[in-house]
């Protein structure tokens, strides 16, 4: 680890770049990659599991054991990514070739997770999700880690860079949508692809084939919807790459190991915090996440509530952002992120009252809770993750955001892994059966499980009491940096 003496470089010379306002298409532009991001991994998060155990026909231990392996290997690949996009040296920048040209792989495995066969055996079953699933945790490792890094490196503007958070998290919402839209109407696209193919140039001869080699499975459907997805995110990931410019793309960083990363990163005590307020509230929302659509199907009797239910969180998400940012001018990240996640220990109690069959329509509002409280967690959060790239700047003389965002989305998905193994064994132990009528012990198990987990946001709200980086901090943190790179 370098000193703060080490010698300037161009990069560190324009260190005070870009403290203004981001021009909107760039900011557009870069947000771009979260819809690509967004409309894959929420039809992950939202569905593949229930396609699994009722398309599949797989027991849900199985499906949360097997998909609980690709998160573990995302989880640690994550900053071994990181740093490896921090020492990257070539003319496109050092974040934004592996956001441009590993979204080609990322798409291609989301693609092929839909194509398992329910005729297949159960190893076989269980073989393919894994390898599948690895090869999508790869993708999502080799593009998201380097594409959040790019984030913080757009400006230095403390505000700014809540706006930045603020429109990937927008973005991602709008992909979350239409991720969960398509595959509710899968079977409409895949009849609609099969007609459009017809009489097609040999072009996509191959895809016909495809389509019409499949037209009488049961994952047909879901086969043409995830094609869709997969082009639809490639094509957005490519654009966020390629217009947004890297501040530091020729800064100078050590090399780490691996566990030595992750030492360096954890012994920053704002970091620390951070981490935990984070993991309690990301940990609240991936319990209850796996069971909204089980709820929906079972205890409403409504599984269209599953796509409407999701919808209604991300308007409010949408709706809300600007609302937060405006909260953001007046007070510090930190308290935005309090409130919001002392809003969200309410969402569980909640959601025993409006999660009712008699009264259906009640889902709706406790969908825009919680879709307020997420926006106000998602976006400070990440948002004060640039601020402690800057501090870390302070003291090291290095600019790290892989490393810091690499160890940070490594925790989210260890959470994420364990929230798919919990889902699981949850769903086992109240006395899921897929596809039937399930017993009034179930559902009310199901209710149960759900109404507590919200009860960890409690956690962030104290971990995150005087945090030190406020706006006045993070401008002093940086004028010192500028000043000892004029004076280098």
């Amino acid at each position: 680890m370098s000193d703060c003496s080490t010698p300037t470089t161009p990069a560190l010379a324009r260190a005070d770049v870009s403290t203004s306002r981001v021009p909107l298409y760039v900011k557009a532009a870069y947000g771009s990659g979260s819809f690509g991001t967004g409309i894959m991994q929420n039809s992950i998060w939202m569905y593949l599991m229930m396609f699994y155990t009722d398309i599949v026909l797989l027991p849900s231990k199985l499906v949360g054991a097997a998909l609980s392996v690709g998160r573990l290997w995302d989880a640690f690949t994550d900053p071994l990514m990181g740093q490896i996009s921090d020492r990257t040296r070539t003319r496109f920048g050092r974040r934004r070739p592996y956001i441009m040209f590993g979204s080609f792989l990322w798409g291609a495995a989301f693609a092929a997770l839909w194509m398992a066969s329910p005729g297949w055996g159960t190893t076989s079953k269980v073989a393919y999700l894994i390898v599948m699933d690895l090869m999508f945790a790869t993708g999502l490792t080799v593009v998201s880690t380097p594409y959040m890094a790019l984030g913080a490196e757009i400006t230095s503007d403390y505000s700014e860079r809540s706006r930045i958070v603020a429109y990937r998290f927008a973005f991602f919402t709008i992909g979350q949508v239409a991720g969960s839209s398509l595959l509710n109407c899968a079977g409409l696209i895949q009849r609609a692809s099969t007609r459009f193919l017809e009489g097609s140039p040999a072009l996509v001869d191959g895809f016909q084939a495809i389509l019409q080699s499949l037209a009488n499975t049961a994952q047909a459907s879901w086969i043409a919807a995830a094609i869709i997805i997969s082009m639809a995110a490639v094509v957005s990931l490519i654009i966020s790459g390629a217009v947004p410019r890297e501040q530091f793309a020729t800064r100078a960083v050590t090399r780490f190991r691996l566990p030595s990363a992750i030492k360096t990163s954890l012994q920053n005590r704002n970091y620390l915090r951070l981490l935990g307020a984070q993991f309690c509230a990301v940990l609240a929302g991936q319990l209850g996440v796996p069971l909204v659509p089980y709820l929906c199907k079972y205890w409403l009797k409504r599984p269209e509530y599953i796509m409407l239910a999701f919808s209604t969180i991300a308007v409010a998400i949408v709706v809300a952002l600007p609302l937060w940012m405006r909260v953001g001018r007046y007070l510090d990240k930190s308290v935005c992120f309090r409130i919001a996640c002392a809003m969200a220990v309410f969402n569980g109690p909640i959601s025993l009252l409006t999660i009712n069959p008699r009264y259906p329509l009640l889902v709706f509002p406790w969908a825009m809770w919680a879709g307020v409280c997420q926006a106000g967690i998602q976006t400070f959060a990440q948002s004060i993750l640039a601020d402690i790239a800057d501090e870390d700047e302070l003291l090291t003389g290095e600019r790290r955001e892989g490393m810091y965002f690499g160890v940070y989305t490594l925790t989210q998905k260890l959470i994420g892994s364990f929230g798919l193994i919990w889902a699981g064994i949850a769903l086992s132990l109240v006395g899921y059966v897929p596809n039937a009528e399930q017993s009034s012990g179930t559902l009310w198990g199901m209710r149960l499980l759900y109404a507590c987990v919200s009860l960890g946001n409690a956690a962030g709200v104290i971990l995150l009491r005087g945090f030190p980086l406020t706006r006045a901090r993070t401008a002093e943190i940086q004028n010192e940096v500028r000043r000892r790179a004029n004076a280098g």
